[in-house]
């Protein structure tokens, strides 16, 4: 009668495992891009609407947007 025992290092991971943060990962390069884009997206956003906001103010002589806290518009 044979007997086999297997031992195993359960703190090491499985060699069929993938990396979990691996660059090679393509669900989180992925998911990355995802997010930079999106972030990106509402970066634009927020300028595009500051910069308009702000020309559009100015052609129409009224005051810039936030002109209460700005020392120089005080007396607007």
């Amino acid at each position: 009668m044979e007997l086999n025992i297997e031992v195993r290092d359960l703190q090491q991971p499985r060699p069929y495992s993938p990396e979990f943060v691996g660059f090679g990962q393509p669900f989180f390069v992925g998911f990355g891009f995802l997010i930079g884009a999106v972030l990106l997206l509402f970066l634009w956003m927020g300028l595009r609407f500051y910069v308009v906001n702000k020309h559009v103010r100015e052609n129409e002589g009224k005051p810039p947007m936030f002109y209460q806290g700005m020392l120089r518009f005080r007396g607007w």
